[in-house]
């Protein structure tokens, strides 16, 4: 069963892994402007000005939205189901990803300071989450469609 899950989750658990080391990498210690509300740190040759929440929330969209299609693709791919519309694909694909974007907001606050648990970031997680199962149910069974032909393809020659 553990070699099933690895070797047709691979990409996704890939995925996983590199959210969980940028979520409790160490951070760059940084000062809020009380004024424009931006986050100013200093990056080894100067002080930049960057809008820190609109570039984190952007990037749990992102990553978590990557990790929500891929889940829905690798579990069409492994023939777990051919719906959308069941309960194993909404598990696989939706469920799983909110709950590990929660646990990781926990595991930072407990074992990573300065790091914390942000409802913020977690709705961000949630979010990435349904726009990616949106995007793969609209998407990932022509995909899915292409990539066994093709696989297809490489077999027979």
């Amino acid at each position: 069963m553990k070699s099933f899950l690895v070797s047709r989750y691979l990409f996704s658990l890939g995925i996983a892994a590199l959210i969980f080391y940028y979520c409790t990498a160490p951070v760059v210690p940084s000062v809020i402007d009380e004024e424009t509300q931006c986050e100013i740190f200093y990056d080894g040759d100067d002080w930049v000005m960057s809008y820190r929440d609109l570039r984190d929330y952007m990037a749990h969209l992102i990553v978590f939205g990557a990790l929500s299609f891929s889940l829905a693709l690798e579990t069409l791919l492994a023939k777990l189901t051919s719906s959308f519309r069941t309960k194993r694909m909404w598990v696989m694909a939706l469920l799983i990803p909110i709950l590990y974007g929660g646990l990781i907001e926990l595991i930072q606050q407990n074992f990573f300071p300065p790091r914390s648990a942000e409802w913020t970031d977690w709705l961000a997680d949630a979010l990435g989450c349904a726009i990616g199962f949106g995007v793969a149910a609209l998407c990932a069974p022509r995909l899915v469609d292409l990539i066994l032909k093709f696989l297809k393809n490489i077999r027979n020659k």
